[in-house]
């Protein structure tokens, strides 16, 4: 689940389905996070050969070959990944995994603001917000409104916040 959490939030997947090529790709600036992406993909696929590059010019990348890819895509239904939706499995998913879902995206796309008391997420996928919004009621955790921002240097951003000593105690315990 957390693999899938990545993956929306700064991963993705290339397919070129007339070559017959899969590759399920992260990138990210933080060790911590691309090393959690490995760790995760080492559970299931142990003896896995996982592809690392190093960039200058941005994050560092983990792709995986195109026969692990395939089997990822089939089996966690990830052509909403391809449209950055939350894969409809994720939704009927006991709390723990829909909690390691979101602990990947918030950890991707998520902030604090420890002066306020509140955590929030931005992305600039709309649709993809609301099912977190969807994923975060099932635990209990209610959201502020999703707004908007207008950067003159970036796409439109959406975000919420999460506020209120009761969400927060229920995003520590389930995210």
């Amino acid at each position: 689940y957390r693999i899938i959490g990545h993956l929306l939030g700064d991963g993705g997947i290339h397919i070129i389905k007339l070559d017959g090529k899969y590759r399920i790709f992260y990138v990210n600036n933080e060790q911590i996070l691309l090393d959690s992406f490995y760790n995760d993909t080492k559970s299931i696929f142990p003896n896995l050969e996982i592809y690392t590059r190093k960039r200058k010019d941005r994050g560092d990348e983990i792709w995986l070959p195109t026969t692990a890819s395939y089997i990822l895509y089939s089996i966690f239904n990830m052509k909403n990944c391809k449209t950055r939706r939350v894969p409809d499995f994720v939704y009927k998913a006991d709390k723990k995994r829909i909690g390691a879902f979101l602990q990947a995206i918030f950890d991707d796309e998520g902030y604090i603001y420890p002066q306020k008391n509140l955590i929030g997420i931005a992305l600039s996928n709309k649709k993809l917000l609301n099912d977190i919004k969807k994923l975060l009621k099932i635990l209990g955790i209610d959201t502020n409104p999703i707004k908007h921002t207008n950067s003159r240097t970036r796409s439109k951003m959406f975000y919420f916040y999460i506020s209120s000593k009761k969400n927060l105690l229920n995003f520590n315990e389930y995210v």
